[in-house]
């Protein structure tokens, strides 16, 4: 099985994503990464729940070469090495990949303390903010929909629109 770990989010539940593979560090290719794919990474780090799945070398850009790419998990397997991918090598010697690093996925768990809600009625209300170079910044609702918000909190309630480009998300803790 392949052993996973967090570089550069400043704390050991986010940050960039790397696998050790025959003997070496690397990181995996974005492409299709998504939540489901985070979510099996936190689970398999004991970093609770996913939050986000970060793109374009988010946390900055790991170490050794791409080792995977087209990494597509359903969010329920244990380990990241159980989720179908591909080797990295393949698609740099087609050209895929571009530039080394720049398209680094990236995790953020519900255990990194890097997530908050703000401006709510009650701590299980607000605006999603994330952590990042020591500073809060809010999500972006461009593609923030209910499988994201669902994943913060397995109670989750609801998700709703607001119109200063941000979501309010209200969540039940049991």
């Amino acid at each position: 099985t392949d052993d996973v770990r967090l570089v550069k989010g400043g704390s050991r539940c986010a940050g960039t994503v790397e696998v050790y593979r025959k003997g070496q560090w690397g990181t995996v290719v974005q492409k299709f990464w998504d939540v489901n794919d985070a979510a099996v990474v936190c689970r398999q780090l004991d970093c609770g729940s996913a939050i986000s799945a970060p793109r374009r070398a988010h946390f900055g850009e790991g170490s050794g070469k791409e080792l995977l790419t087209e990494v597509s998990c359903n969010g329920t397997e244990s380990v990241l090495s159980m989720c179908q991918s591909e080797n990295a090598d393949q698609a740099r010697a087609l050209g895929l990949i571009p530039a080394p690093h720049i398209y680094d996925a990236g995790v953020i768990c519900s255990g990194s303390e890097m997530v908050q809600l703000v401006s709510g009625a009650d701590r299980c209300s607000g605006r999603v903010e994330v952590k990042f170079n020591q500073s809060w910044a809010t999500v972006c609702d461009v593609d923030f929909d209910w499988q994201d918000a669902q994943v913060m909190s397995p109670s989750f309630i609801s998700v709703s629109p607001q119109t200063d480009q941000s979501r309010t998300v209200h969540m039940e803790y049991n």
